[in-house]
């Protein structure tokens, strides 16, 4: 079984484009957290809710979804770990992120701002094509302001620095949200941004259909 966590308020969509037509799969479907939960609280309450089959599995987690597919990984001990787009651990954020949460400036940028579209988030993300633009603005569009503060938070505060096993990352080097230079043991994606899963998924689902 094959269970694919999203990115920051995206839902299956992000992975329409993935050739995994051949096996099961199950989107995670995000949740609300609740008061001051922790994000190894909360992958605890998906595994509980939302993952049935516990044995043989493949976990593939984009951008914030692998964050939590780390933490997922920690508990169940899946056969196979697939990131795309995301970080395997705490050194692999950039500092200024680190700084951002030590700071605590989050909480003072409101959620409207982060979900309103400009040609900044265009170009943070790397999307260019009409079809890339319209899915961000449906992602933002659709994204719970209170999910999308405290999942930030998470990302900025987050300590994690267990090495977990049969872990795959694949990663794009031109990654303005989370940079390519950051991350380590990676395989790379010539002119890859954020949102590659989009527009380089022919060289992602060739990686993929050897992973599993």
């Amino acid at each position: 079984m094959i269970y694919l966590f999203s990115g920051l308020g995206a839902d299956h969509r992000v992975f329409q484009f993935l050739d995994l037509k051949d096996y099961p799969t199950k989107t995670i479907e995000w949740v609300l957290p609740f008061p001051s939960e922790t994000l190894e609280l909360y992958a605890q309450r998906l595994i509980h809710e939302q993952i049935q089959q516990k044995d043989n599995l493949i976990l593939i987690g984009v951008s914030f979804g692998g964050i939590v597919v780390t933490e997922v990984a920690k508990i169940l001990k899946p056969r196979r770990v697939i990131l795309i787009s995301s970080v395997k651990n705490k050194h692999e954020l950039p500092i200024y992120y680190r700084w951002i949460g030590m700071l605590q400036l989050d909480r003072w940028i409101p959620a409207r701002w982060l979900l309103t579209p400009t040609l900044l988030t265009y170009y943070s993300f790397g999307v260019r094509s009409k079809q890339e633009i319209d899915l961000l603005n449906d992602i933002l569009r659709n994204t719970d302001p209170i999910f999308l503060k405290w999942a930030i938070r998470q990302i900025l505060t987050w300590q994690s620095i267990q090495k977990i096993e049969n872990l795959v990352h694949i990663h794009g080097d031109k990654d303005r949200i989370l940079p390519y230079k950051y991350t380590r043991n990676t395989i790379p994606i010539h002119a890859g941004g954020h949102l590659m899963i989009i527009r380089q998924v022919t060289q992602i689902n060739a990686f993929i259909s050897k992973l599993i």
